[in-house]
């Protein structure tokens, strides 16, 4: 596709010019490149019969539910994007229908399924568990669960086992990197700030992550619990009173359907690092680290496809990250009176 292309396909889509402009770096390209060709290995080592591409149900409309919250403008683009490189064709082959959970996954899959479904994509781990509660038989492709395996959603990552597969956005040393890079952003600072969702699993699964991280860094840790929107504020409010210490805020449901915590977090000068890249390119966050849009996108095409031709998630290992998406807002820094250092610029997709 050309550049013109991409971008009146994405406007047509949702409506996101940034995410369009993000498309055409070339750091993207080389990833995307990179992650397609990983995907072509994956699919020419699958030696099952397959059907043609762009293959669909015998009512001719294959219909996919994109459960959740944590699915971004960029990986939705790239799920239709890498679709379309399969051979469907959004509203003729296949549809892609967003359901939102509005803070009660098991009502939102429980309605979902009153219709016909023939995959859906269970975006973090409140929408996975939801999901295989309320079937064994519809495919389940999971997207951003932090440990799989712990949840019972697969036997392993190897072989899921059941009728769930999909991506789990935990890779060893993430907690590590982040932590590294809040340090050489703030230097001298020994104490980093956790926003985190008790009620989350993701969120306590890399809560215990970051502790160990940051013992083997001798960073003290203070976790600052929020359950509500509204708690963001006092999250950093606190963290402001103690003397701005820098905070990683952990993504869970609450945090992905509601931006006003980036504001929050500038209102009171705390600088903070988010995981998803929306939170800095589009809402002015200070800093991102986490797995590639692009290839999560992919990578959720590509096990769409398969289930559609026949394969069984059981057979279909769980797939970890393998690169990283890291995004600065240069404007925010300068806002926060924070010189970003060149070793982080030198890697960063920088947001003027």
């Amino acid at each position: 596709m050309s550049r013109v292309t991409d971008l009146a396909v994405l406007v047509a889509y949702n409506g996101d010019v940034r995410s369009a402009v993000h498309r055409s770096s070339r750091r993207h390209f080389l990833h995307g490149s990179l992650a397609l060709a990983g995907l072509s290995v994956l699919t020419a080592c699958d030696l099952r019969p397959m059907a043609s591409p762009g293959a669909t149900p015998s009512s001719g409309m294959a219909r996919i539910a994109l459960v959740g919250s944590d699915i971004g403008a960029d990986t939705r683009f790239q799920i239709v994007r890498s679709l379309a490189d399969l051979g469907y064709q959004e509203r003729a082959t296949i549809s892609l229908e967003r359901i939102g959970i509005s803070g009660n996954p098991e009502r939102a899959v429980a309605d979902l399924l009153k219709r016909p479904v023939d995959a859906i994509v269970a975006s973090g781990a409140s929408a996975a568990q939801a999901a295989k509660a309320a079937t064994s038989t519809i495919p389940i492709i999971m997207h951003a669960v932090s440990d799989p395996v712990a949840l019972g959603l697969v036997a392993s990552l190897a072989r899921p086992g059941g009728n769930v597969t999909g991506l789990s956005k935990s890779s060893g040393g993430v907690a590590r990197k982040r932590l590294e890079l809040l340090r050489d952003l703030i230097p001298g600072a020994r104490q980093i700030g956790v926003v985190w969702n008790p009620l989350d699993a993701d969120t306590r699964f890399e809560l215990s992550e970051t502790a160990v991280a940051a013992s083997q860094l001798n960073l003290h840790l203070r976790p600052v619990p929020v359950h509500t929107p509204a708690d963001y504020g006092a999250a950093f409010q606190a963290a402001a009173s103690d003397g701005r210490i820098p905070c990683l805020v952990l993504s869970d449901p609450v945090l992905s359907i509601n931006s006003t915590h980036v504001g929050m977090a500038l209102d009171r000068r705390v600088p903070t690092m988010y995981e998803l890249r929306r939170f800095v390119a589009e809402e002015q966050g200070l800093i991102s680290y986490g797995p590639s849009a692009i290839e999560q996108g992919q990578r959720i095409a590509y096990l769409i496809d398969r289930v559609l031709k026949g394969s069984h998630p059981a057979d279909l290992p769980v797939m970890q990250p393998s690169t990283f998406d890291l995004t600065v807002n240069l404007n925010t820094a300068k806002t926060l009176g924070i010189a970003i250092p060149q070793s982080i610029l030198a890697q960063a997709e920088i947001i003027q």
